[in-house]
Parts: structure tokens; sequence; C-alpha cells
């Protein structure tokens, strides 16, 4: 006679043991070997020692060395597991710290498109680089799926490399210095960023308010390029006396620049109007009885990130005036539509 029921037992064998759970209709019979209790097409039964087969009776169901669960869907992995994906089954790779469809685990793949400009797996890990207005804030462990870059944002770093504060009308060439930092970022192992970047400058004619075009939503938030956020959004950056959440203080080879005592090219303390900018980022001329001076900012400050005061642009020497040094901050740009 056939019943319906759930068994739970605990069965030894050596110096192992196997927990079964089994469910579904069960026959009950004398003690001993049935014709069927083999592990064929139809039937599961128990495996050596440490393992159990599939209650499908599959022969893709892998036994575990320190013992597993059986249910109706097959094996799963116990302690220690099958595989290292915990998928129950063997993709037959170990190259699991690198391998972008086995990120971590058996069929972990880092996901492709969707924000991903280049997919990447390290020690086991997605950190794949973003295309431009994602951010890849989220690396899941490798019990989770990979969520690719899942963050909608803008980036900001402050240039590696100081600069010297003579810039043309347009600010083009300033923008032109914030790209190709941007693309080949100055540590030899850092990623390139995607995107357009352009530098946070203001003359007399313009500042990021006319040269950020379009301009960032409200609900656009800026990030440094270790994922910290900056501001919430654009406006909160073009305020006036405007406050940081975090110092920009990160380079664009996602380094941090520690101890830094040298200026931040700004021109103006807002982003917006008139300013002391070296008279429109000129270079100052031999024989000139006066130095003009430029608003600069402070990288390891959130109040003072963009109003730290005038510094002379040039210093004098021997042979007349030479340019001072400065840093300049560098803005992604609201990446074009689809």
């Amino acid at each position: 006679m056939l019943n319906r029921f759930h068994v739970s037992g605990r069965i030894a064998s050596g110096g192992g043991a196997l927990w079964l759970v089994l469910g579904g209709l069960v026959g009950l019979g004398c003690p001993g070997p049935e014709p069927s209790s083999s592990n064929n097409s139809q039937g599961g039964g128990a495996s050596g020692p440490g393992g159990a087969s599939s209650s499908s009776g599959s022969g893709s169901g892998s036994s575990s060395s320190t013992g597993g669960v059986m249910n109706e869907g097959g094996m799963t992995a116990g302690p220690g597991g099958m595989g290292q994906g915990g998928s129950g089954e063997d993709c037959g790779v170990t190259d699991f710290e690198v391998n972008l469809e086995h990120c971590g685990g058996c069929f972990r793949p880092c996901v492709e498109g969707g924000g991903v400009a280049v997919p990447i797996c390290e020690q086991g890990k997605c950190v794949s680089t973003c295309e431009s207005g994602f951010l890849n804030l989220k690396t899941p462990n490798k019990s989770m799926p990979d969520d690719g870059c899942e963050t909608p944002g803008l980036r900001v770093f402050v240039m590696e490399a100081p600069v010297e504060p003579i810039f043309n009308g347009d600010l083009s060439d300033a923008d032109a210095l914030c790209q190709e930092a941007a693309e080949s970022p100055a540590a030899p192992n850092a990623p390139p960023l995607e995107g357009t970047w352009r530098a946070w400058l203001v003359n007399s004619q313009s500042s990021p308010l006319t040269r950020f075009t379009p301009l960032p939503g409200n609900n656009v938030p800026f990030y440094r390029l270790d994922g910290v956020q900056v501001a919430p959004n654009f406006m909160s950056l073009a305020a006036n006396a405007s406050q940081l959440d975090n110092e920009i203080n990160v380079t664009e080879s996602g380094d941090p620049l520690m101890g830094e005592d040298l200026p931040v090219w700004i021109g103006a303390a807002s982003g917006a109007g008139n300013g002391a900018h070296c008279e429109d980022w000129s270079e100052v001329p031999n024989g000139s009885p006066n130095i003009p001076v430029a608003r600069v900012g402070a990288l390891s400050m959130t109040s003072t990130w963009a109003n730290n005061g005038n510094v002379p642009c040039a210093v004098m020497g021997g042979g007349g005036p030479v340019p001072a040094l400065g840093r300049l901050y560098c803005f992604e740009q609201v990446p074009p539509p689809p």
C-alpha cells in the first residue's frame, strides 16, 4: 500500500553522514533492497559515502564530498558545495577569479550592456567599467548575481598633473586637458573613463552654467571615482558658497591626493559671472608691473572647494614672471541620447 508522507532520516555510512529529505510518493516495503532501488533513470538512491544521487535520477546530479540535500529539483550544495557557484553543477572551469562567464562561481556571468562599457571580473567580483551616465557602485558577493552598472549619475575628478593658468577664450583647451586625463589616466593600470569631460572654470564670458550643456537634471548626483557622492545635483554645485557632501580629492586614476598644497584654478566664487581669473586666463607679459590673481579652490575642503581666496597667477623669476601651477576639476557631461 502506498502512503503520501514526508520522511527525514540520517544514515551513517563509514565515517560520513548523509541527510536525505524525500518528498512525494514513497513505497513502504520490507527491509532489504528492492529491484528498483539502484541508481537508474527512474528512481533515486543513496550513493557512496558522503554523497547522494539526484532525485530525478539524472546522471548529471553530482555528489558533494561533505554531504548535500536532495529535493525535487535534484541535488543542491551542502557544506563545501558542488563546483563554486551553488548551482549544483560542475561548469568545468577553475579560473573563477577572472572568468567573465563564471565570475566567483559557476554560471555567474558579469553583465554586458545596460550601461556596462567593459565587463571585468577581478578576484571573483564583477568590477566592470561603465558607460557615461552610469556607475558601478555595488559589487555583489559571489552568492548574488551581478547587477552591472546599476547607479545613474555623473563623475568628477581632480586632474593629477598640475597646469599653468593660461587658457584660450572659450576654455576649450582646458576641457581638452580634462578629456585627455580621462582617456589616459596618469596611473598605468587605471582604466580609461568613458564620456565627455569639461573643466570647472569661469572667465569673463562663460561659466559652467553656460558651458555645461545640457545641464544635468536635479535628480542626477555627482560622484568621485571611488564611488563617494560629491553633490546631489548640479545646481547645488553652482550655487554661491555651495558646500559639497565630500571633497573632490580623487584623481582620474581613482587615487586620492593627500596633503595637497597646490590650488585648483576656478575663476569665481560661484559657478556664474565675473571674478578673478588671471585676466581671462592670459599669460602675464614680461615687464608687467602687476601680477594678476585668480580665485582658486581647495581640493581638501568641502566648504571652500571653489572659493578659497585668490592667488597670484605667476611668480617673479630672474627672467621675468613664471606662471604658477594649479590643478583642474574635471566634470563628466550629460551623455547624448542613444
